[in-house]
Order: structure tokens, then C-alpha cells, then sequence
């Protein structure tokens, strides 16, 4: 009968749909990490051991601004994403992703630090108003610095700089009246003692892949194991040795990424009201 054949009809369209959807690439992207010479090949590394992981194509999608970063993200364009901990925390509550790995470690603090000389530099309240060297934003040290400061008002004017070494250069040039540089760096940037912290932030947890709805749940599985796998760095050494240190990837907690969003509520599209 005619309406058997419609529902035959439909139900071969929807296997179809499921079964497309199901073989669809993945896009893995990563925020602006330099020109395409020295990025594309760690994530194209990445990107083919998660499609044999998978047994689906991953393709790597390059990425050269922070704004164009926000937006792809923000529009849900990305499948599997590898960033710091406040964009894998908005991504879980505002695009349903998964946090799946980490780079394995204890996790990381930043320091404001201030010439030695500089004695009215006590706290870093401090320097409201005044300038510090340091990675624009929403780079990860720059946020965590400007969340001491609740009023936008009183916030520091960051000033550029390209690295950790070039903004803490560029305080001991007294271009600056300080600078924000990871803990560890600033440890070795300072091995002369000519600086000294007026903050040590709170800890946060290393770099992480998340996965978003896009990825069903057996292939977040697979890219868990894979990525987990003690036999990994075989396969991603480029990749490790340039963004996590050489250390591999470990099992994420989520807890430990859920609230970190909150250090972009004054970034462009990233607040609480962030759209779906």
C-alpha cells in the first residue's frame, strides 16, 4: 500500500541521515598558536591518530586570530578542541562538550611579578590603572590576572607582548610596572633575583581536549584510550613535545575544568548570556 511505502521510504532516509552523520569529519582546531609553519604540522599529527583511533576522518582546522577563534567556537564549529582550562569550561556549559584528557601534570599558577626596586608595588591591587606586560587577551594569563580586578574600571592596561620572556623583558625595561608570566617561567626568568611577585594565583589545571556533541559516545571513548594509551607519545612526539611539555595525556576530571568560564565573562561573545 501506498503509505507502507512512505514509511519505508522514510526510514531508509533516516538510516541514511544517521549513517551520514555518523561518518561526517570531525574538526579539530586549536586557539592561535603562530603561523601555519610551526602549527600545522603537531595538529596534523594529531588529527591522523585520531582518525585511525576513530576509523573516522579528523581534519585539523588552522585558526590565526583570537577573533576568529570566538567566533568559530561560539557557532559550535569545532568537534574536538585542544585549549586551556576557561575555554574548555565554557564549551562544557554552553556547547555541550566532554572533557576527555589533559596534559598530565600538577596544575599551573601565574605570577604578577614587579622590578625589586619598585616598592610601591605591595599587592597586586596595587597596579590598578596602572600598565602590565603580558599575552593579550583571552589568553589564559592575562584573564586570570584582570579577574583580581571585579571593576573593569580599575583593571591594568595589559601591554602586548609576543611571549613570557618579552613581557618580563619589557618590565625590566621599564616599559611596564609589571608583568604576567607563568610560574615556572617566572622561576627561570628570575634566576638573578630582580623581580619579585606581588600575586601567586591560584592553581589552575593543565591544557585539555574536549569533545562536543558532533563525537558520539564511542568515539569520545576511543580518543580517550588512544590519547591515554602508554604507547601515545610513539605517535605524537612533534605534537608533545611542542604544547604539553613532552609530558603525555591523562584522564580529566571535569570537576576540576567546570567553573573556570567565569574568566571570560568580559571577553567578546563569552559571557553568562552566551547564546546557544
Amino acid at each position: 500500500m501506498p503509505h507502507k511505502d512512505l514509511l519505508k521510504g522514510a526510514a531508509a532516509v533516516l538510516a541514511l541521515m544517521v549513517a551520514t552523520s555518523a561518518s561526517a569529519d570531525l574538526v579539530l582546531s586549536t586557539q592561535p598558536r603562530g603561523p601555519h609553519s610551526e602549527v600545522d604540522k603537531p595538529f596534523e599529527e594529531l588529527a591522523a591518530y585520531l582518525s585511525q583511533a576513530t576509523g573516522t576522518t579528523v581534519t585539523y582546522k588552522y585558526i590565526d586570530t583570537w577573533l576568529a577563534y570566538a567566533i568559530e567556537m561560539q557557532k559550535g564549529r569545532f568537534d574536538i578542541v585542544f585549549d586551556g582550562p576557561a575555554f574548555v569550561s565554557w564549551r562544557m556549559l554552553h556547547r555541550d562538550h566532554e572533557v576527555l584528557v589533559k596534559v598530565a601534570g600538577a596544575p599551573g599558577r601565574h605570577v604578577v611579578a614587579v622590578r625589586k626596586e619598585n616598592a610601591k608595588f605591595k599587592t597586586i591591587h596595587d597596579l590598578a590603572g596602572h600598565r602590565i606586560c603580558g599575552r593579550p587577551t583571552p589568553n589564559l594569563s592575562s584573564l586570570v590576572m584582570l579577574n583580581e580586578f571585579p571593576n573593569p574600571s580599575r583593571q591594568p592596561l595589559i601591554v602586548p607582548a609576543e611571549s613570557y620572556d618579552d613581557a618580563f623583558e619589557k618590565m625590566m625595561e621599564n616599559r611596564c610596572a609589571g608583568a604576567v608570566v607563568s610560574e615556572s617561567k617566572f622561576k627561570k626568568l628570575n634566576e638573578k633575583d630582580v623581580a619579585r611577585a606581588v600575586i601567586v594565583t591560584e592553581p589552575l589545571p593543565k591544557q585539555a581536549i574536549s569533545a562536543g556533541p558532533n563525537v558520539t559516545p564511542e568515539q569520545k571513548r576511543k580518543i580517550h584510550e588512544a590519547l591515554a594509551a602508554p604507547d601515545a607519545e610513539k605517535y605524537l612526539g612533534t605534537f608533545l613535545k611542542k604544547y604539553a611539555d613532552g609530558k603525555p595525556f591523562e584522564a580529566a576530571d571535569p570537576a576540576a575544568y567546570r567553573d573556570h568560564h567565569i574568566l571570560l565573562k568580559n571577553e567578546w561573545g563569552f559571557g553568562e548570556k552566551a547564546s546557544r
